[in-house]
């Protein structure tokens, strides 16, 4: 893990993640309701209703924010040569199994206006 912050007036700070070799087991029931749950939320059908100006309340806190206490922070996730292993049943000893190997898996986002005050 790396973590780096630049100094005042840009205020940006980076935060790299490397992890090497996981080795994750999964059976399948519990994989599934483990999907669904996490799932759920995005299920919802409600659309988010504009204010009076046509914008929704996001758009709104988004745009109030003041330049002055502006700052970045962005992160990296990369998950090198990872092995899951899917049981099909976590009871049975002689279950059938997938294995699946996955080379390079990066995760990455940037937060341009990072409320909290990083550098302090």
């Amino acid at each position: 893990m790396q973590y780096t912050v630049s100094a005042r007036p840009e205020c940006a700070a980076q935060a790299l993640v490397t992890i090497d070799n996981p080795q994750v087991v999964l059976a399948v029931d519990p994989l599934y309701a483990l999907t669904e749950f996490a799932t759920a939320p995005f299920k919802s059908d409600v659309q988010p209703e504009p204010g009076p100006s046509g914008k929704t309340s996001t758009e709104i806190e988004s745009s109030d924010v003041k330049k002055s206490n502006e700052s970045s922070l962005s992160y990296r996730v990369e998950v090198r040569h990872s092995t899951v292993l899917v049981l099909a049943s976590d009871t049975d000893p002689k279950s059938q199994a997938i294995e699946l190997s996955i080379k390079d898996v990066v995760v990455a986002q940037q937060v341009q206006s990072f409320r909290r005050n990083i550098c302090a």
